[in-house]
């Protein structure tokens, strides 16, 4: 059985990647910056994580035990003309994205 721990599966492609592995067998470590978003996925373990913060990170690698595949889900978009967008938003969606 392959482990596999998904950044973002609170909605969208992550959490239907996390339902599709879990009903395929593999033990599945979902993830989110809201754990409670993930309380109905059928998987292994649900934890906390915000990839952009990185006691984040440490502490979810340790949680999550031995993991074979990680499918790096999490991400964020803006949706204005890039003129009208803070640098210190233009910042943070690439610290999140990348």
């Amino acid at each position: 059985m392959t482990s596999v721990l998904i950044t973002g599966a609170s909605r969208g492609i992550g959490r239907a990647i996390a339902t599709e592995l879990a009903a395929r067998g593999h033990r599945v470590v979902a993830t989110a910056r809201r754990p409670e978003d993930l309380d109905d996925l059928p998987v292994d373990r649900r934890l906390r994580l915000d990839v952009t913060d990185q006691k984040s990170v440490d502490e979810a690698l340790r949680d999550s035990g031995e993991i074979d595949v990680l499918v790096s889900n999490a991400g964020a978009t803006i949706r204005a003309p890039l003129e009208n967008v803070p640098v210190s938003e233009v910042e943070a969606l690439f610290q999140l994205n990348t």
